[in-house]
């Protein structure tokens, strides 16, 4: 399950990653990395893959108002560097693309309990 925190982002309540209420569209691989700061990053493929719910159709997840759209990963493929890790949400899709493809990002950071 999820849950809003109070800025507006979704903190997935079984690993605790908070997701960002930001949908960026349309980047290169090159472009979705320079959005990283020091506690936002793009998810890992497996951090994609635990929102995918393959029973559901366009889009496939639970995810609160995630659109039907690529998503980025930081996940390089091993057998091509020129390709990364994406999950598309409208077919449930896990696939890799070139570097270069426009896709979308929704950056993730770990959910930090202060001391």
């Amino acid at each position: 399950m999820y849950s809003e925190n109070s800025d507006g982002n979704i903190i997935d309540d079984f690993n605790g990653i908070i997701w960002s209420k930001d949908v960026h569209y349309h980047l290169s691989y090159a472009t979705a990395i320079c959005l990283q700061t020091d506690d936002w990053r793009l998810p890992t493929i497996k951090e994609l893959m635990l929102i995918l719910n393959h029973g559901r159709n366009t889009p496939s997840s639970d995810f609160p108002n995630l659109p039907p759209i690529r998503l980025w990963s930081s996940t390089i493929s091993s057998h091509a560097k020129n390709e990364a890790w994406y999950v598309n949400f409208g077919i449930g899709e896990v696939a890799c693309d070139y570097l270069s493809a426009k896709l979308s990002v929704i950056l993730v950071r770990d959910n930090y309990v202060p001391f």
